[in-house]
């Protein structure tokens, strides 16, 4: 039984943040303005409401392949285990939600890792 209500509770605690987070504007998640930005929020809105699933998740994968695209002061390929590119090819082994999950996940650590 208490599993039970303890899974009830991350289940409502996932749809209360997922929902409460929603209403926020792109900007409140962005350090600093820039025009590319700016021409992004005109265009598609301030949460982006203009833009449809899939079209988001074409844009995240952009964001992250430009990230990664190249060696820099916060992405060394050489410092990637095999093991760690194993699980990667295994990623469709995840649903959907807990590929969203995974996703987010890693973007809070690495956000709050120490980067300059």
């Amino acid at each position: 039984m208490h599993d039970h209500i303890l899974a009830m509770w991350s289940h409502n605690k996932r749809l209360y943040i997922r929902n409460s987070k929603m209403s926020y504007p792109i900007a409140d998640y962005i350090s600093d303005g820039s025009q590319l930005i700016e021409q992004m929020l005109e265009s598609w809105g301030p949460r982006f409401e203009q833009l449809n699933i899939s079209e988001k998740m074409w844009l995240l994968s952009y964001v992250i392949g430009h990230m990664t695209a190249e060696e820099s002061e916060h992405y060394k390929p050489s410092e990637i285990d095999d093991c760690v590119s194993l699980a990667g090819e295994r990623m469709s082994s995840l649903s959907f939600r807990q590929q969203i999950d995974l996703a987010k996940a890693l973007i809070y650590q690495i956000e709050n890792s120490n980067y300059s």
